[in-house]
């Protein structure tokens, strides 16, 4: 995700201090479109059960479990979906009337966005583009800080697994 601000900066900075288009900026503006997603398990404890956990004594752990798959797990997923929705309404008509998209299986994001010279220069002035810039980043950033909160729910979580289980070897 980090690279997507840095696609944003980057072609903010690249607008502002180049004439023309190139085969770097072609390859950056793909990086725009990444829409990295989340899709967990969402049956918690159940889940475990299921799997041949018997009980789960300590009702603390018991409620961490669920916490993680019932309520952190699907707060992280709606802001993913908040900003696929706003990429869906805001960014791709934005994208559809500059560039065109090719697809590259050979890039890292199998995307190379190309744009005419006549339609990079209505870019380079057009402000609602560099709006356009910093609304993706901000999306961005919520979705990645809200992934730093559940993986650090996650690592708590598995520190106290750890921690249980070691109370139960012999």
């Amino acid at each position: 995700m980090d690279s997507i601000n840095k696609a944003c900066s980057d072609i903010k900075t690249y607008l502002e201090k180049y004439d023309n288009p190139n085969d770097s900026l072609f390859t950056t503006l793909s990086i725009l479109r990444v829409t990295p997603h989340f899709d967990p398990n969402k049956s918690g404890y159940e889940l475990l059960q299921s799997n041949g956990v018997e009980v789960i004594s300590n009702d603390s752990l018991r409620n961490s479990i669920s916490l993680l798959y019932e309520r952190n797990y699907p707060y992280y997923k709606r802001y993913e979906e908040e900003r696929l929705r706003f990429h869906a309404l805001h960014s791709e008509p934005i994208f559809l009337s500059y560039l065109y998209m090719h697809f590259e299986p050979t890039l890292k994001y199998y995307g190379k966005f190309e744009i005419t010279n006549e339609d990079y220069k209505k870019l380079k002035h057009d402000t609602s583009f560099f709006k356009l810039l910093a609304a993706i980043a901000f999306e961005n950033s919520a979705v990645q800080d809200r992934g730093k909160k559940t993986e650090a729910k996650m690592r708590s979580l598995l520190t106290f697994l750890e921690n249980e289980i070691a109370l139960k070897e012999p």
